[in-house]
């Protein structure tokens, strides 16, 4: 059985209650290591909370799973880089990378309609999780999922941002078409 979580919500006490209740694995949802990303999303916790959490949970012998959000307000290629080397330090059991989008009725919409934030488009947050997806392969960190599970309702409330059905499949497209110009250019 595994939770899903923030980072600054548990503690010794909510562990051994998870413990009691049969919980093996804990994700946490750390969406970016960058204290300024999360500050600008209004995440309410940081980059120390997330550090402090795994610590806790790997304490615990619980598995872990993070999960990060390129493309908040205020990343930048650098950012997503920076969160996925200091994720990789933190030696997850796994992750799951979720291009952030403009969900109806969220604060970042209102940050969307009063211009405040601009999502990044599809083909740039390829391209960065093809480098984040590098890392973690490089690092042999499983990623269990790329891009957010379909569903009607979330086809139905997705204002704006790098939304397609098969992210990851779009993704790895890109990957293989790299990988054959490379393959082209030694030939």
């Amino acid at each position: 059985m595994r939770i899903s979580t923030r980072p600054d919500a548990l503690d010794d006490e909510r562990l051994n209650l998870l413990k009691k209740h049969g919980v093996t694995t804990v994700e946490l949802g750390v969406q970016s290591m960058d204290d300024n990303v999360l500050k600008k999303s209004g995440r309410g916790h940081s980059s120390d909370d997330t550090r402090f959490a795994v610590t806790l949970i790997k304490e615990n012998w619980f598995k872990i799973g993070l999960q990060i959000m390129p493309g908040l307000p205020g990343d930048t290629a650098e950012t997503i880089l920076h969160t996925a080397h200091d994720v990789i330090a933190l030696t997850p059991d796994f992750v799951r990378i979720y291009p952030t989008l403009v969900i109806k009725d969220t604060p970042l919409e209102k940050m969307f309609l009063s211009r405040t934030y601009k999502p990044w488009d599809l083909k740039d947050m390829i391209l960065i999780c093809k480098k984040v997806k590098t890392l973690f392969d490089e690092h042999k960190i499983p990623i269990i999922r790329i891009g957010l599970q379909t569903t009607e309702e979330l086809r139905q409330n997705i204002i704006a941002g790098p939304f397609h059905p098969s992210f990851r499949q779009l993704l790895l497209s890109r990957t293989g078409a790299d990988n054959m110009q490379s393959i082209k250019s030694l030939i």
